[in-house]
């Protein structure tokens, strides 16, 4: 899925046996893909200059956790993700790895081939709700409506 070599990633190896602590290989689930080499300290750097403390530290977790997504295209784990804010999360991450390995693109098509959306797809309802709020009678909604007229500045309510 992701072609050729990419940009960021660390082959030079560390150790005797050819490992090295600092990197971790993600391969796919079909034979024909190759393995990517991940340097994660490099990673968590970048997301440390990018973003502050609990933003990187969130990023680096689930982009450890579901990078091989990236690589196999499989977003089954992705779609068996019942809390709408961890499947974000989750999203997020994956967003900041792809750019961060140069497969954006092909993560975008992935997403949208699998109908993978920012949002629940709640918020029209959630409008309607709002505007079928039995609670709110005419003289709460007019109430309501002055106070803002009152708290705008004068050039906005002409």
């Amino acid at each position: 899925m992701i072609p050729g070599p990419l940009p960021y990633q660390d082959n030079a190896k560390n150790n005797d046996d050819g490992s090295s602590n600092n990197e971790v290989e993600v391969a796919g689930s079909k034979p024909a893909q190759q393995a990517i080499i991940i340097d994660w300290p490099a990673f968590q750097e970048f997301l440390d200059k990018t973003y502050n403390h609990n933003t990187a530290k969130v990023r680096l977790c689930y982009a450890k956790r579901y990078a091989s997504i990236l690589v196999n295209g499989d977003t089954q784990d992705l779609l068996a993700i019942e809390s709408e804010e961890k499947r974000l999360n989750v999203m997020k991450s994956l967003t900041v790895l792809s750019r961060y390995l140069g497969c954006y693109d092909s993560w975008q098509d992935m997403r949208r081939r699998h109908s993978l959306k920012w949002t629940s797809g709640n918020e029209s309802l959630h409008a309607m709700q709002r505007f079928f709020n039995h609670d709110l009678s005419l003289n709460i909604m007019l109430q309501r409506i002055k106070e803002m007229i009152r708290l705008l500045p004068l050039l906005w309510v002409k």
